[in-house]
């Protein structure tokens, strides 16, 4: 069965059911519609033998031609052996981390020496350890 790829009528003209359903396009990309109206970008794709599946946004904030671009670039990242999923987990773990060093950069300024350390061992040993835990949920 040869499938097509999805229109923004089609998109626009998805309702609600009593069950969630998908619209699907080549390639892993589909739009989940649920009950509540809600339409959400999936790709779904396979890397090392486990089926995965990474969110990229709610429609109408991602338009079908940015959910194609975000596909497009997740299959690069599984062609080289990346999940695409724990590739976004790290680069918000270095958006944190690079928010928490401008921020003790401004404000260490105005601390004791002591103050400052003890705080930048608690956003080195509590912090950003929790925050890796979290992420893996």
């Amino acid at each position: 069965m040869l499938r097509r790829q999805l229109t923004e009528t089609q998109i626009r003209n998805a309702k609600a059911q009593d069950t969630a359903f998908k619209l699907v396009e080549p390639g892993g990309l589909s739009l989940l519609v649920k009950p509540s109206g809600a339409k959400l970008w999936r790709y779904r794709f396979t890397l090392h033998s486990s089926e995965s599946m990474l969110a990229l946004g709610r429609n109408p904030d991602v338009s079908l031609k940015r959910a194609r671009e975000l596909h497009q670039e997740a299959r690069k990242l599984v062609a080289s052996g990346i999940s695409p999923v724990h590739h976004k987990q790290q680069e918000k773990l270095s958006i944190v981390g690079a928010v928490a060093s401008t921020w003790q950069e401004v404000t260490n300024g105005r601390l004791r020496a002591s103050t400052a350390t003890q705080r930048d061992r608690e956003i080195k040993n509590d912090l950003l350890p929790k925050l890796r835990l979290w992420q893996r949920r």
